[in-house]
């Protein structure tokens, strides 16, 4: 992954990882808000599986975490439908 976040962006990226992992149902509002946050490093993304990330011209499989993404896989799901790889 290239991309690198700025403080203040991530530091919204993280309240909106736990406003996420505190919600029971993701409304649509928080989802298109994490999709705003993340969208950039998502253009990075070939696809979303329940094992983790792919990246664009980087081998493997990676969990978000690995990727500065503190989002779970189900979240990400949500949020990047088109990028689900089942």
């Amino acid at each position: 992954m290239k991309t690198k976040l700025s403080p203040s962006l991530a530091n919204e990226i993280d309240d909106l990882a736990t406003r996420a992992r505190e919600a029971n149902i993701l409304s649509p509002a928080l989802v298109r808000q994490i999709r705003h946050a993340v969208g950039f490093l998502a253009n990075e993304w070939e696809g979303i599986t329940a094992s983790g990330i792919l990246v664009k011209d980087t081998p493997g499989v990676h969990p978000p975490a690995s990727l500065g993404v503190p989002f779970t896989l189900k979240v990400l799901v949500k949020a990047f439908p088109e990028l689900e790889i089942k």
